[in-house]
């Protein structure tokens, strides 16, 4: 079995069962001890998949899969066309809210100045939109947030979710094979002056009941000429020109830490989670979150007798 490839500024571990991987994840453990509560984390269904927002990933496919469209000249930067497909989103999306009597979690004046115009100037969507685009992330539009929580076991269930239904294996594997699933930490009180920092953003909870329950949070990639595509890349790239990680005993620990778990113990790891109360009806409020856990019962393995 070919190893995960590593990357700079990342720890990766390794764990071969659900027990181990869960106590590795609880702040009581020696990994955490510096600052137990300075970490956000992400579960990943392949461990070799980057840390990466889905509007990065395919950007013009994944927009035209919902609709959007943009007319693109040749020399037109990469983070420009993404602007531009994430600003025609957002306006549609909000619109639709609207016409449909739901609330939108976004300024309307902001929304109004922008259906008249695209924005090509920066690669980062005005902040009053973050909202709005936070719904749109939760119901599976393509946005430049990537979603993280404060509770690492929330990180562990979304790791494991699809991971233990083998028919979602093929989908899951694409150009890298499905050997781990992978916890993801993210230090978040390290500084990255050089031109902003990871952008953190929280949504209001109030309107988004899904976030809610999954203690969730989001970053950003800063705008940048290098025009970074995953966190890994612009955590790689900060290292250099700052010669900066997270603070630590031997300070030599990467801002970023990947936790891997073999995927044939995903479906025991489903099960013990749910002891913790972490099931996809606490993760998704609501019948069809019910639903979820009623199909992840299924999934489980055989609990010891």
């Amino acid at each position: 079995m070919n190893p995960i490839a590593t990357r700079a500024e990342v720890d990766d571990f390794y764990v071969s069962t659900a027990e181990e991987l869960l106590d590795m994840l609880s702040p009581r453990h020696a990994l955490w001890r510096d600052d137990p509560t300075g970490w956000i984390y992400r579960g990943q269904s392949n461990a070799a998949w980057e840390l990466q927002p889905s509007a990065y990933r395919n950007t013009v496919d994944a927009f035209a899969r919902v609709g959007i469209r943009v007319q693109m000249t040749a020399d037109a930067p990469d983070w420009s066309v993404r602007g531009n497909l994430q600003d025609k989103l957002l306006t549609r999306f909000g619109d639709a809210l609207d016409r449909s009597g739901i609330p939108i979690p976004a300024p309307n004046p902001e929304l109004d100045s922008r259906r008249s115009r695209r924005i090509t100037t920066s690669a980062e969507p005005a902040q009053q939109l973050y909202p709005l685009m936070a719904l749109a992330q939760h119901h599976r539009l393509p946005t430049m947030l990537l979603d993280w929580s404060r509770r690492a076991l929330v990180a562990a269930y979304f790791a494991a979710a699809e991971a233990a239904d083998e028919s979602k294996h093929a989908s899951m594997a694409t150009s890298e094979p499905l050997t781990h699933v992978a916890v993801w930490a993210l230090y978040r009180a390290r500084r990255h002056a050089a031109d902003g920092g990871l952008i953190f953003f929280e949504a209001p909870a109030s309107t988004n009941p899904n976030l809610r329950a999954q203690d969730g949070l989001f970053t950003v990639l800063p705008p940048s000429d290098a025009d970074d595509r995953s966190v890994e890349q612009y955590l790689e790239r900060m290292a250099k020109v700052m010669k900066h990680v997270a603070p630590n005993v031997d300070g030599k620990v990467a801002p970023l830490r990947r936790i891997m778990l073999p995927v044939s113990e995903t479906k025991k790891l489903l099960r013990l989670l749910s002891y913790e109360g972490v099931t996809g009806a606490s993760m998704f409020p609501g019948a069809d979150g019910v639903v979820r856990a009623m199909r992840e019962m299924v999934l489980w393995d055989q609990p010891p007798t």
